[in-house]
């Protein structure tokens, strides 16, 4: 049987040279159609004004938010420290997507390197990597993939995932790599908290379930079970150190505890209106609709039956991917199990965040389908295989509508002076609208007065430097600072402007801000547009306007 060398031969070498080049194309492109990070993903916009208070606080002085973002759990991450290394960038935003280029880079190498590893050939390695990077929407407002915006801390932890499953195979045999494993577990809980703790979920059912035996050693269960004790143990002090420091241990009771809950509700509107009913949603869509799961179960019993055609460091592979999905199953009902039990005690349920790692199920299908189709694939001449990579690696930057892969090709364009995509068009002028609606706050705007903006510009604060009334994504920080007064102010606002926009207005009159920057492709113009007379308008383009009380 033919072995893969364990030293990179030209075709990695090639491949890693050519996903580092698109990760910087992607980049380029970015920085060009979102100039200082205008319209990029909210995720990334919350980071950026974040880092931006804590670099610059004496420009948010009179911001009312800005002090509570300490308490946001999701900063710092490996994203944010590593756009520390870019401090002399812009803004943060712009520092925050050099930081994002890593993680694509990251994501296509790991995937391929993944693939290598398992003795797959490099042209199946590459359209393995390809595929984890095409985006699969899952359930809570989450998704797999690479390119679908711009890089979020997940992705770095996509990364992660593909190591933790090259670490997984030799660990079925070497209790002191399972040790390390437990331990990477552990520490990717700063990378991006809630995947970690599906992942060790995961990982720690398979240390459990699959012994760590040596070829002819007898099986000793007492000691079995104190390496598994060992390996949890391991994985839970970094995870209940990020816990103790990131996330507030008192709970609120009486009134502030409902307050809290509805702020967590109206926050997360979007995304956990229906728990157990979105997860089964999206299970049903990737069963009927788009047939991964029967394809990858399918491919699974493959793997099983023609275990002995599989290279050796394969042959593991199909039954520590059957325990990964029961491990996941377990997180599953371990977190209906909590939310059960913080509901009967009164207390706001901790665990309901771990289900967006369920999306871990689409990497394992892709995974089994690319582990079958390998038993064929070695058989194909090379000049076949090339040209399978080539088309399938055009087909995709040539026909995706995710957003890296469009500002690669927008990229693309302008250095070969290639007329660009009427949508990517018209993105960068959307974003040079609001770059130029942040200058004018910048010259016309005091700094020490607030502005309203009711759509989430939170722009205002990463791009103009300027403070900002409380805005929808801020009901993160506020949920997770404990503070009452704060907490029931923004939701008697954010309420009423998610009952109608008509009252953007009267709840703009009753804030302490004197500005309200709104926008006119938004969900608020229409109302604003009839109900603005006395307001003077001090500044106006094609999308923006901005206003000042009398």
């Amino acid at each position: 049987m033919r072995t893969i060398s364990s030293r990179p031969g030209i075709a990695d070498i090639l491949f890693a040279c050519m996903s580092l080049l698109f990760s910087l194309a992607a980049l380029k492109g970015t920085l060009q159609l979102s100039p200082l990070g205008a319209g990029i993903d909210t995720d990334l916009q919350n980071y950026a004004q974040i880092l931006e208070a804590a670099r610059y606080p004496a420009a948010f002085a009179a911001d009312p938010i800005a002090r509570l973002f300490v308490h946001d759990p999701g900063v710092p991450n490996l994203m944010t420290d590593l756009a520390g290394l870019f401090s002399s960038s812009a803004n943060a935003a712009v520092a925050i997507l050099k930081a994002g280029a890593i993680a694509i880079w990251l994501h296509l190498l790991s995937w391929y390197a993944l693939g290598r590893f398992l003795g797959i050939r490099a042209s199946l390695a590459v359209l393995l990597s390809l595929a984890c990077s095409i985006t699969f929407y899952w359930a809570y407002g989450t998704y797999w993939g690479a390119t679908q915006a711009e890089p979020i801390p997940r992705v770095f932890f996509n990364s992660c995932l593909a190591l933790f499953l090259g670490l997984a195979l030799p660990a079925l045999k070497s209790y002191g790599i399972r040790l390390l494993l437990a331990a990477l577990l552990g520490a990717s809980v700063f990378v991006h908290s809630v995947s970690a703790l599906m992942a060790g979920a995961m990982f720690l059912t398979s240390f459990l379930l699959l012994p760590c035996q040596k070829d002819g050693a007898r099986f000793n269960f007492i000691r079995h079970l104190f390496q598994t004790l060992g390996c949890t143990l391991l994985y839970l002090v970094p995870v209940a150190c990020f816990l103790l420091w990131r996330v507030p241990v008192a709970q609120p009771t009486g009134e502030d505890m409902a307050l809290f809950e509805q702020v967590f509700a109206l926050r997360y509107s979007n995304n956990w209106q229906d728990v157990w009913g979105s997860l089964f949603a999206v299970l049903a869509q990737y069963t009927y609709k788009i047939p991964l799961f029967p394809l990858g179960l399918i491919a699974l019993v493959l793997l099983f039956c023609k275990r002995h055609l599989l290279p050796r460091r394969m042959q593991e592979l199909p039954k520590l991917l059957l325990v990964l999905v029961l491990g996941m199953a377990a997180g599953c009902i371990v977190c209906f199990l909590e939310m059960q039990l913080a509901a009967s005690l009164g207390r706001q349920s901790m665990s309901q965040e771990m289900l967006r790692g369920t999306r871990f199920l689409v990497p394992l299908c892709l995974l089994s389908f690319a582990c079958v189709v390998s038993i064929a694939w070695r058989k194909l001449p090379g000049l076949v295989a090339s040209c399978a990579v080539v088309a399938g690696t055009l087909a995709l930057f040539s026909l995706s509508q995710d957003r890296q892969v469009m500002a690669a090709r927008y990229y693309l364009a302008s250095v070969c002076h290639l007329d660009a995509e009427d949508g990517a068009l018209r993105e960068q002028e959307r974003n040079r609208l609001e770059v130029d609606a942040m200058q004018a706050i910048v010259r016309l705007v005091p700094q020490n007065e607030i502005i309203f903006a009711p759509e989430d510009t939170m722009a205002v604060r990463y791009i103009a430097r300027h403070p900002l009334h409380a805005v929808h994504k801020d009901g993160n920080a506020i949920y997770y600072s404990r503070n009452p007064a704060v907490a029931r102010q923004w939701l008697h606002e954010q309420s009423r402007l998610a009952a109608s926009p008509d009252s953007v207005i009267p709840v703009w009159i009753e804030t302490d801000a004197k500005w309200l920057l709104v926008r006119k492709s938004g969900r608020f113009w229409t109302a604003l547009n009839q109900d603005m007379t006395g307001f003077p308008v001090v500044y106006d383009n094609a999308d923006w306007q901005l206003l000042r009380k009398p």
